[in-house]
């Protein structure tokens, strides 16, 4: 019988076994770093694909309403016989929110205007500091309307677009006295001679349509009368009531543009604001939106885009056969050649929410925005400009 020497049995050594763990440690590591790679890529991806979505809905989202912005409410002339029954003294009354003759302003905030040379240095996005309104200024030198620039980031531009928007079926009906202080209307139908005012339609649907403390504006394309609608659901007209006890700003005391009749159109009237300001969710900048009306304030600020960090506008007025870009506290621009207003440039410059120096190199780069070089904090997040120009589409914003 053979009996097994295992002295002669061979095995890996220890020095064998070493090295196999070491080749094999290396190629965990390989595998690893590619992994490693791979998610940065694919979260460096994810990122610029968000910032790339989102700065596309702003273009879709903001673009049509500054080429509707005007007031020529559907008439084929402008309307320069506008009578503004609104109350100035009224509280929350702001002359360039409801003036008939402001259907669009923009604030530059002071100091980023284009400047051959300099570079507008970012800060940590911050509500505006000590300076407050007065930090903004407008193409007739007027600060920023407090209820914008308590909201606003410094060193962000704001514009404020107006809207007349026409209520099918509504026209005025029957009102046969100038200076009765409320208008007669007809719903669906129009208002034949036969007919006697407000037939066809109960008041609640009325008060649907054109609830108490609109802002209205009434025209025949010929004339036209801006007030706010004073009387609750109970009241079968258009009532633009004024004194102490009304809403605010309410109305003044005044007659009738002219007598109108079923060839007049009712419409409501808005103004939407577009600023930058601070998200109350993440902390972040974003792009914001205020439907302005009533007391100044219709709605709370709704948030359009998250990490908006900046907003800067250009302002196109055509001064002889050429149009050129100007910023709105320049002093080519001013009562008489905002008529001429063509078009807006306007750019915003979009962030990630986050980085780290394991994610991404620090972004150390300027960003040319409508004209202005822009230079953000020195950090790790992603930043892309999506710049556009605008026409204005309803004509000039006053008349020369």
């Amino acid at each position: 019988m053979e009996i097994e020497n295992r002295h002669n049995q061979s095995g890996f050594s220890l020095l064998e076994i070493l090295i196999g763990l070491v080749l094999g440690l290396l190629v965990i590591a390989g595998i690893l770093q590619v992994f490693s790679a791979t998610s940065q890529s694919s979260r460096t991806q994810e990122a610029l694909s968000r910032i790339q979505e989102n700065g596309r809905f702003i273009m879709e989202y903001v673009k049509p309403r500054i080429r509707m912005a005007g007031r020529n409410n559907g008439c084929a002339i402008d309307l320069t016989r506008t009578v503004n029954h609104l109350d100035p003294d009224g509280v929350g009354y702001v002359d360039t929110l409801f003036d008939p003759d402001e259907a669009l302003s923009v604030w530059e905030y002071i100091g980023t205007a284009p400047t051959a040379g300099a570079d507008y240095a970012l800060t940590t996005p911050a509500i505006a500091g000590a300076g407050g309104a007065d930090e903004w200024e407008n193409h007739l030198g007027e600060p920023l309307p407090t209820i914008l620039a308590s909201r606003a980031i410094a060193g962000s531009d704001v514009i404020v677009l107006r809207y007349a928007e026409p209520i099918a079926g509504v026209t005025a009906c029957n009102n046969n006295n100038l200076t009765r202080r409320s208008l007669n209307v007809n719903i669906g139908g129009g208002c034949p001679s036969n007919t006697p005012p407000n037939a066809g339609y109960n008041n609640d649907e009325l008060e649907l349509l054109l609830p108490q403390g609109s802002m209205l504006y009434v025209t025949d394309c010929n004339n036209a009368d801006m007030f706010q609608r004073t009387n609750n659901a109970n009241g079968s007209s258009l009532a633009r009531g004024n004194g102490t006890g009304q809403l605010s700003p309410g109305n003044v005391a005044g007659s009738w543009s002219t007598i109108y009749d079923e060839n007049a159109q009712i419409f409501t009237t808005r103004s939407l604001a577009f600023y930058v300001g601070i998200s109350a969710t993440t902390g972040e900048p974003a792009l914001f939106q205020l439907n302005l009306g009533n007391e100044g304030l219709l709605s709370d600020p709704e948030e359009l885009v998250s990490g908006v960090e900046n907003m800067q506008i250009m302002m196109g007025i055509a001064l002889g056969q050429v149009v050129g870009y100007y910023a709105a506290d320049n002093a080519a621009i001013d009562a008489t050649t905002i008529g001429r207003l063509m078009g807006l440039q306007i750019s915003f410059l979009l962030r990630t929410e986050g980085g780290s120096a394991a994610e991404s190199n620090v972004d150390s780069a300027t960003y040319d925005m409508a004209g202005i070089t822009v230079d953000p904090i020195d950090d790790y997040r992603l930043r892309k400009v999506f710049h556009t120009t605008v026409a204005i589409r309803n004509g000039p914003v006053t008349v020369l």
